[in-house]
């Protein structure tokens, strides 16, 4: 036995030595995710072929610039199409996927994880910045409520047309970590699957999605389809445990164009309808009790971020209060439910 726990023991620390080690190898952790700053990327590429095939999602050929961390200038020939659903056609800049060489990413030191997804602003007005920070803000939100998250960066980006005929774009983005680096990061394995049932769900991750999905106001996602959800296999759960991504329609965002399924009894997305499993009694209390001790982290965090106008920022804390009213509530009930 002592033998035995000697080599797990072992074993573990090598994992935690590989993990480390990825986050020094990975294109995407080479900068902090949920950093204060925020990446400034140069794209060019051919503006007028981009916006003609944002329909067909075809790769065309593009160069990414930035300065490394040391000074250095570095550019990288890439592809990238558009991609996504609604946003790809409601939007004036749509979602983008690029694409490396995996060579170039082994040549520099690289782990050959060579898809990265981009989430442009959806306009260039106030309203479009806005909507992207507010998502950007929920990421980082569900990364406080999960240790099985997405993690997230802001980049700036200028896009520059490689024909010189069209003007400059400088958009904020969120550049999403890959699922290969989620895979590397937490020693998971993705299921891939287009469909999935609750019953195959780890209890408590599946519940805190459910309940953070009731908090931000978003009932855009299912799990029988797997829609913005991915779904892994961790060595800590004998279920899987799913990851959420693509907040545009909650409500806590509350975009123009986001509308609640024609299925659910709600008439907008700012109504919060919870479409978790039943939980009463003791868990119900345990998991309100949860997400009030988040209360002060989460409100401050937005408080405190800038990027946002002061009414903005009160707006989000204005509904958010009301879904931690609720959970203070659920403390004092005599049958505590969700």
């Amino acid at each position: 036995m002592k033998n035995l726990i000697t080599l797990c023991l072992a074993m573990g620390i090598t994992l935690i030595a590989q993990g480390q080690g990825f986050r020094n190898s990975s294109f995407f952790h080479q900068w902090p995710s949920f950093s204060d700053s925020v990446l400034q990327w140069t794209i060019e590429t051919d503006l007028r072929q981009l916006m003609r095939h944002r329909i067909k999602e075809e790769y065309q050929p593009a160069q990414l610039r930035y300065i490394d961390q040391d000074g250095s200038p570095i550019a990288w020939n890439i592809q990238l199409k558009s991609r996504g659903n609604t946003r790809r056609e409601v939007c004036i800049y749509p979602p983008l996927k690029l694409k490396f060489d995996k060579d170039d990413l082994k040549a520099e030191g690289f782990h050959p994880i060579h898809k990265i997804k981009i989430v442009n602003q959806c306009s260039a007005t106030d309203q479009g910045l806005d909507y992207l920070f507010r998502e950007y803000l929920i990421y980082w939100m569900y990364s406080q409520i999960s240790p099985y998250h997405f993690e997230a960066q802001l980049a700036k980006i200028t896009y520059k047309d490689s024909q010189g005929d069209k003007k400059d774009w400088t958009l904020y983005a969120i550049v999403l970590e890959p699922v290969k680096d989620v895979e590397y990061r937490l020693f998971a394995t993705e299921i891939e699957r287009e469909e999935s049932a609750i019953k195959h769900m780890a209890n408590e991750p599946y519940k805190r999605l459910t309940i953070f999905q009731y908090m931000i106001g978003n009932t855009d996602w299912a799990v029988h389809n797997l829609h913005n959800l991915k779904i892994f296999k961790v060595p800590e759960e004998r279920k899987v445990v799913p990851i959420p991504y693509d907040f545009d329609y909650a409500g806590l965002i509350d975009t123009h164009y986001a509308v609640p399924h024609e299925s659910l009894p709600i008439s907008k997305v700012t109504d919060r309808l919870y479409r978790g499993p039943y939980c009463a009694g003791g868990e119900a209390l345990a998991y309100a009790q949860f997400f009030l001790e988040k209360e002060t982290l989460i409100k401050n965090y937005v408080r405190d971020f800038h990027l946002i106008n002061e009414y903005e920022r009160s707006q989000m804390i204005d509904y958010l209060d009301g879904f931690f009213r609720e959970m203070q509530r659920k403390l004092t009930a005599k049958s505590p439910k969700f």
